[in-house]
């Protein structure tokens, strides 16, 4: 075969440009399919301000207080013996809207629940006793039952602390002798308008 004939059957230079530029057009649209794409970034967290913590007023407190106490008392009241409790409330975590000195609303008092003035309270446990004694009529335990005939013990009460509307705590101290009591707050929840207990967690005991 002549050079010149070579020449004529080669394929023309123009083709094979034109099939590396399909080749190379062709990979870069697989590569763009396949290569995988950014990744989307989650939404931002939006921040939301807790609510500011419910404080109670004097009105909340004088409409509730006495249903929540009530609620507290309830199975001591239907009890056959009674228990003293002290005219003075007993100290509590968390705040009311009076700060001085408070006293508890009127109508607590039930056959089961008899409440004592906290001085005279204090003057009888003081008291020296020379009467029979045994495990719990000793010192001023035994004249606090030579006081109080058929007492079942003394009993402690602070006001309600509100969490929130529906919602209220009551610490609860029950003693009985010199190593005998213990101490409960109490969690109630309003359901219907009506005070109800939940729940209890031992706090302290002797």
């Amino acid at each position: 075969m002549s050079p010149s004939s070579r020449r004529q059957a080669a394929p023309p230079r123009w083709r094979h440009i034109l099939l590396c530029s399909l080749a190379l057009v062709a990979g870069a649209v697989a590569a763009g399919l396949l290569w995988p794409g950014p990744k989307k970034l989650p939404p931002p967290v939006v921040l939301v301000e807790p609510p500011p913590p419910f404080i109670s007023d004097r009105a909340f407190e004088q409409r509730n207080d006495l249903p929540v106490l009530r609620e507290v008392l309830a199975r001591d009241c239907a009890r056959p013996a009674y228990v003293v409790l002290s005219s003075a409330p007993d100290r509590q975590p968390g705040s009311r809207s009076l700060r001085e000195t408070q006293v508890f609303p009127q109508g607590l008092e039930c056959p089961g629940v008899r409440m004592v003035d906290e001085a005279t309270l204090q003057s009888v446990l003081k008291r020296p006793y020379h009467g029979e004694q045994d495990a719990l009529r000793v010192g001023g335990w035994g004249s606090f039952y030579q006081a109080y005939p058929g007492a079942d013990g003394r009993l402690a009460l602070s006001l309600p602390v509100y969490t929130s509307p529906t919602t209220a705590v009551v610490q609860v101290g029950r003693a009985c002798g010199p190593l005998c009591g213990a101490g409960f707050a109490v969690r109630l929840v309003k359901v219907k308008g009506q005070w109800k207990q939940v729940g209890t967690q031992p706090t302290w005991i002797s």
